[in-house]
Protein backbone atom coordinates (compact mmCIF):
# COMPACT_ATOMS: atom_id res chain seq x y z
CA UNK A 1 0.00 0.00 0.00
CA UNK A 2 2.88 2.35 0.85
CA UNK A 3 4.55 1.77 -2.49
CA UNK A 4 1.26 2.34 -4.34
CA UNK A 5 0.95 5.74 -2.65
CA UNK A 6 4.55 6.51 -3.53
CA UNK A 7 3.84 5.65 -7.15
CA UNK A 8 0.82 7.97 -7.22
CA UNK A 9 2.86 10.82 -5.71
CA UNK A 10 5.62 10.20 -8.23
CA UNK A 11 3.21 10.34 -11.16
CA UNK A 12 1.52 13.48 -9.81
CA UNK A 13 4.91 15.19 -9.52
CA UNK A 14 5.91 14.27 -13.07
CA UNK A 15 2.65 15.33 -14.66
CA UNK A 16 2.38 18.52 -12.58
CA UNK A 17 5.90 19.66 -13.49
CA UNK A 18 5.37 18.73 -17.14
CA UNK A 19 2.12 20.66 -17.30
CA UNK A 20 3.72 23.66 -15.56
CA UNK A 21 6.52 23.87 -18.14
CA UNK A 22 4.01 23.40 -20.95
CA UNK A 23 1.76 26.16 -19.64
CA UNK A 24 4.68 28.60 -19.46
CA UNK A 25 5.55 27.91 -23.09
CA UNK A 26 1.96 27.88 -24.32
CA UNK A 27 1.07 31.16 -22.58
CA UNK A 28 4.11 32.91 -24.03
CA UNK A 29 3.74 32.04 -27.69
CA UNK A 30 3.88 28.26 -28.05
CA UNK A 31 6.67 27.08 -30.33
CA UNK A 32 7.61 30.75 -30.91
CA UNK A 33 7.90 31.45 -27.17
CA UNK A 34 11.06 33.11 -25.95
CA UNK A 35 11.04 30.45 -23.23
CA UNK A 36 10.86 27.48 -25.59
CA UNK A 37 14.28 26.37 -24.35
CA UNK A 38 12.83 25.31 -21.00
CA UNK A 39 11.34 22.38 -22.88
CA UNK A 40 14.70 20.69 -22.44
CA UNK A 41 14.14 20.83 -18.68
CA UNK A 42 11.39 18.26 -19.16
CA UNK A 43 14.02 15.55 -19.60
CA UNK A 44 15.13 16.13 -16.00
CA UNK A 45 11.64 15.98 -14.48
CA UNK A 46 11.58 12.19 -13.78
CA UNK A 47 14.96 12.37 -12.02
CA UNK A 48 13.82 15.43 -10.03
CA UNK A 49 10.69 13.51 -9.03
CA UNK A 50 12.80 10.55 -7.91
CA UNK A 51 14.95 12.89 -5.82
CA UNK A 52 11.88 14.48 -4.21
CA UNK A 53 10.47 11.04 -3.44
CA UNK A 54 13.72 10.03 -1.78
CA UNK A 55 14.16 13.22 0.25
CA UNK A 56 10.58 13.73 1.40
CA UNK A 57 9.02 10.26 1.25
CA UNK A 58 12.08 8.07 1.90
CA UNK A 59 11.37 6.13 -1.30
CA UNK A 60 14.55 4.44 -2.48
CA UNK A 61 15.47 4.13 -6.15
CA UNK A 62 16.35 0.50 -5.72
CA UNK A 63 19.42 -1.51 -6.54
CA UNK A 64 21.10 -0.62 -9.82
CA UNK A 65 24.13 -2.44 -11.16
CA UNK A 66 25.96 0.53 -12.67
CA UNK A 67 28.59 -1.75 -14.19
CA UNK A 68 26.10 -3.94 -16.03
CA UNK A 69 26.41 -3.46 -19.78
CA UNK A 70 25.54 -6.64 -21.70
CA UNK A 71 27.15 -6.19 -25.12
CA UNK A 72 24.71 -8.58 -26.82
CA UNK A 73 21.90 -6.04 -26.40
CA UNK A 74 23.82 -3.09 -27.86
CA UNK A 75 22.91 -3.77 -31.53
CA UNK A 76 19.25 -4.16 -30.56
CA UNK A 77 19.36 -0.95 -28.52
CA UNK A 78 21.05 1.08 -31.23
CA UNK A 79 19.53 -0.16 -34.46
CA UNK A 80 16.14 -1.84 -34.12
CA UNK A 81 14.04 1.32 -33.68
CA UNK A 82 15.82 3.28 -36.45
CA UNK A 83 15.57 0.29 -38.78
CA UNK A 84 11.85 -0.13 -38.09
CA UNK A 85 11.15 3.55 -38.79
CA UNK A 86 13.29 3.81 -41.91
CA UNK A 87 12.00 0.50 -43.27
CA UNK A 88 8.52 2.00 -43.40
CA UNK A 89 9.16 5.70 -43.99
CA UNK A 90 11.86 5.66 -46.68
CA UNK A 91 9.75 3.51 -49.06
CA UNK A 92 6.71 5.61 -48.13
CA UNK A 93 8.54 8.82 -49.00
CA UNK A 94 9.77 7.33 -52.28
CA UNK A 95 6.23 6.26 -53.15
CA UNK A 96 4.90 9.76 -52.40
CA UNK A 97 7.57 11.27 -54.66
CA UNK A 98 7.19 9.04 -57.72
CA UNK A 99 9.95 6.64 -56.80
CA UNK A 100 12.60 9.17 -55.73
CA UNK A 101 13.88 10.43 -52.39
CA UNK A 102 13.83 14.26 -52.17
CA UNK A 103 17.28 14.74 -50.64
CA UNK A 104 18.22 18.30 -49.76
CA UNK A 105 19.80 20.00 -52.76
CA UNK A 106 23.20 20.56 -51.15
CA UNK A 107 23.68 16.78 -50.88
CA UNK A 108 24.21 16.72 -54.65
CA UNK A 109 27.78 17.62 -55.59
CA UNK A 110 28.25 20.99 -57.26
CA UNK A 111 30.04 21.44 -60.57
CA UNK A 112 33.33 21.59 -58.67
CA UNK A 113 32.65 18.12 -57.28
CA UNK A 114 32.25 19.47 -53.74
CA UNK A 115 29.33 19.67 -51.33
CA UNK A 116 28.42 23.14 -50.08
CA UNK A 117 26.60 22.70 -46.79
CA UNK A 118 24.04 25.25 -45.57
CA UNK A 119 25.42 28.00 -43.29
CA UNK A 120 23.31 26.81 -40.35
CA UNK A 121 25.14 23.48 -40.33
CA UNK A 122 28.52 25.20 -40.16
CA UNK A 123 30.14 22.30 -42.03
CA UNK A 124 31.62 24.41 -44.80
CA UNK A 125 32.57 22.93 -48.17
CA UNK A 126 33.15 19.19 -48.15
CA UNK A 127 34.55 16.42 -50.29
CA UNK A 128 32.64 13.13 -50.53
CA UNK A 129 34.73 11.55 -47.77
CA UNK A 130 34.48 14.71 -45.69
CA UNK A 131 30.69 14.65 -45.99
CA UNK A 132 30.51 11.02 -44.87
CA UNK A 133 32.82 11.78 -41.95
CA UNK A 134 30.73 14.77 -40.90
CA UNK A 135 27.51 12.76 -40.98
CA UNK A 136 29.05 9.92 -38.95
CA UNK A 137 30.53 12.36 -36.45
CA UNK A 138 27.18 14.08 -36.11
CA UNK A 139 25.52 10.71 -35.44
CA UNK A 140 28.01 9.69 -32.77
CA UNK A 141 28.12 13.04 -30.95
CA UNK A 142 24.34 13.38 -31.03
CA UNK A 143 23.90 9.87 -29.65
CA UNK A 144 26.46 10.47 -26.88
CA UNK A 145 24.84 13.74 -25.75
CA UNK A 146 21.33 12.30 -25.77
CA UNK A 147 22.43 9.15 -23.92
CA UNK A 148 23.47 11.39 -21.04
CA UNK A 149 20.29 13.48 -21.16
CA UNK A 150 17.82 10.58 -21.37
CA UNK A 151 19.45 9.01 -18.31
CA UNK A 152 17.42 11.49 -16.24
CA UNK A 153 14.21 10.18 -17.81
CA UNK A 154 15.07 6.50 -17.60
CA UNK A 155 16.07 6.60 -13.93
CA UNK A 156 12.49 7.64 -13.22
CA UNK A 157 10.28 6.02 -15.82
CA UNK A 158 11.85 2.61 -16.22
CA UNK A 159 14.03 2.08 -13.12
CA UNK A 160 11.93 3.72 -10.37
CA UNK A 161 8.43 3.30 -11.77
CA UNK A 162 8.83 -0.28 -13.00
CA UNK A 163 9.95 -1.53 -9.60
CA UNK A 164 6.65 -0.20 -8.14
CA UNK A 165 4.41 -1.40 -10.95
CA UNK A 166 5.88 -4.89 -10.63
CA UNK A 167 4.47 -5.11 -7.11
CA UNK A 168 0.94 -5.13 -8.56
CA UNK A 169 1.25 -6.40 -12.14
CA UNK A 170 3.03 -9.05 -14.17
CA UNK A 171 5.73 -8.20 -16.71
CA UNK A 172 3.44 -7.72 -19.71
CA UNK A 173 1.03 -5.47 -17.88
CA UNK A 174 3.86 -3.49 -16.25
CA UNK A 175 5.50 -2.84 -19.61
CA UNK A 176 2.22 -1.79 -21.24
CA UNK A 177 1.03 0.39 -18.34
CA UNK A 178 4.46 1.99 -18.08
CA UNK A 179 4.44 2.75 -21.81
CA UNK A 180 0.95 4.31 -21.63
CA UNK A 181 1.94 6.50 -18.67
CA UNK A 182 5.14 7.58 -20.43
CA UNK A 183 3.21 8.40 -23.58
CA UNK A 184 0.52 10.34 -21.73
CA UNK A 185 3.19 12.40 -19.93
CA UNK A 186 4.27 13.83 -23.30
CA UNK A 187 0.79 15.11 -24.25
CA UNK A 188 1.20 18.57 -22.64
CA UNK A 189 4.43 19.03 -24.59
CA UNK A 190 2.61 18.27 -27.85
CA UNK A 191 -0.23 20.66 -27.05
CA UNK A 192 1.96 23.53 -25.87
CA UNK A 193 4.29 23.62 -28.86
CA UNK A 194 7.37 22.30 -27.06
CA UNK A 195 7.16 19.37 -29.45
CA UNK A 196 6.48 21.11 -32.73
CA UNK A 197 6.71 20.07 -36.35
CA UNK A 198 5.71 22.63 -38.95
CA UNK A 199 2.67 21.49 -40.90
CA UNK A 200 1.46 18.97 -38.32
CA UNK A 201 -1.89 19.87 -36.67
CA UNK A 202 -1.92 19.73 -32.87
CA UNK A 203 -4.53 16.96 -32.77
CA UNK A 204 -2.34 14.77 -34.99
CA UNK A 205 0.72 15.49 -32.84
CA UNK A 206 -1.19 14.41 -29.73
CA UNK A 207 -2.83 11.26 -31.11
CA UNK A 208 -0.04 9.91 -33.32
CA UNK A 209 2.76 10.79 -30.92
CA UNK A 210 0.88 9.05 -28.11
CA UNK A 211 0.65 5.86 -30.18
CA UNK A 212 4.31 6.14 -31.13
CA UNK A 213 5.40 6.71 -27.54
CA UNK A 214 3.41 3.71 -26.38
CA UNK A 215 5.09 1.53 -29.00
CA UNK A 216 8.54 2.85 -28.18
CA UNK A 217 7.79 2.60 -24.46
CA UNK A 218 6.91 -1.07 -24.78
CA UNK A 219 10.17 -1.72 -26.62
CA UNK A 220 12.31 0.20 -24.11
CA UNK A 221 10.48 -1.43 -21.20
CA UNK A 222 11.08 -4.87 -22.68
CA UNK A 223 14.79 -4.09 -23.07
CA UNK A 224 14.96 -2.96 -19.45
CA UNK A 225 13.44 -6.25 -18.32
CA UNK A 226 15.74 -8.29 -20.57
CA UNK A 227 19.01 -6.44 -20.01
CA UNK A 228 18.43 -4.92 -16.56
CA UNK A 229 20.99 -2.32 -17.65
CA UNK A 230 20.33 1.40 -17.28
CA UNK A 231 22.92 2.06 -20.00
CA UNK A 232 21.22 -0.20 -22.55
CA UNK A 233 17.88 1.56 -22.18
CA UNK A 234 19.59 4.96 -22.27
CA UNK A 235 21.21 3.98 -25.58
CA UNK A 236 17.83 2.81 -26.87
CA UNK A 237 16.06 6.03 -25.90
CA UNK A 238 18.90 8.14 -27.34
CA UNK A 239 18.82 6.14 -30.57
CA UNK A 240 15.08 6.74 -30.83
CA UNK A 241 15.54 10.50 -30.41
CA UNK A 242 18.61 10.91 -32.61
CA UNK A 243 18.78 8.08 -35.13
CA UNK A 244 15.09 7.22 -35.30
CA UNK A 245 14.44 9.69 -38.13
CA UNK A 246 18.04 10.38 -39.05
CA UNK A 247 17.68 10.18 -42.83
CA UNK A 248 14.91 12.78 -42.70
CA UNK A 249 17.35 15.36 -41.36
CA UNK A 250 18.67 15.37 -44.92
CA UNK A 251 15.36 15.11 -46.76
CA UNK A 252 13.23 18.05 -47.86
CA UNK A 253 9.62 16.97 -48.20
CA UNK A 254 7.35 19.48 -46.44
CA UNK A 255 4.35 18.56 -48.59
CA UNK A 256 4.24 15.02 -47.19
CA UNK A 257 5.19 15.77 -43.59
CA UNK A 258 1.82 14.69 -42.14
CA UNK A 259 1.96 11.28 -43.82
CA UNK A 260 5.60 10.77 -42.85
CA UNK A 261 4.82 11.73 -39.26
CA UNK A 262 2.07 9.12 -39.27
CA UNK A 263 4.46 6.58 -40.76
CA UNK A 264 7.07 7.15 -38.05
CA UNK A 265 4.59 6.64 -35.23
CA UNK A 266 2.92 3.66 -36.91
CA UNK A 267 6.35 2.03 -37.22
CA UNK A 268 6.95 2.51 -33.49
CA UNK A 269 3.49 1.21 -32.62
CA UNK A 270 3.89 -1.87 -34.81
CA UNK A 271 7.28 -2.61 -33.25
CA UNK A 272 5.80 -2.25 -29.78
CA UNK A 273 2.82 -4.50 -30.55
CA UNK A 274 5.08 -7.23 -31.96
CA UNK A 275 7.39 -7.09 -28.95
CA UNK A 276 4.50 -7.06 -26.46
CA UNK A 277 2.88 -10.10 -28.09
CA UNK A 278 6.16 -12.02 -27.84
CA UNK A 279 6.83 -11.14 -24.20
CA UNK A 280 6.59 -14.10 -21.87
CA UNK A 281 5.05 -13.47 -18.46
CA UNK A 282 7.42 -14.53 -15.70
CA UNK A 283 8.73 -13.16 -12.40
CA UNK A 284 10.91 -10.08 -12.68
CA UNK A 285 14.09 -10.14 -10.63
CA UNK A 286 16.41 -7.21 -10.00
Amino acid sequence: MKEQRQLIYFLLLNFALGILISLIVMRTGGHDSEYIGIGYVSMFIPAISVLIMKLFFKAEVGTIDWNKFPIKWVPVALFLIPLAIHAICIPLDAFLNNGTIPWQSWLHADTDGLYHSPPERNWGTLTSSGLVLRILLNMVIGLAILTILVFFEEIGWRVWMFSRLMKSFDIKKTILIGAIIWGAWHIPFDISGIHYIEGIPTHQMVVMNLLGYIGAGVFIGWLWVKSQSIWIICLTHASLNNWGQYAFKYIEDAQNVTLLHTGVNCALLILGVIVWILIKTKPFKM
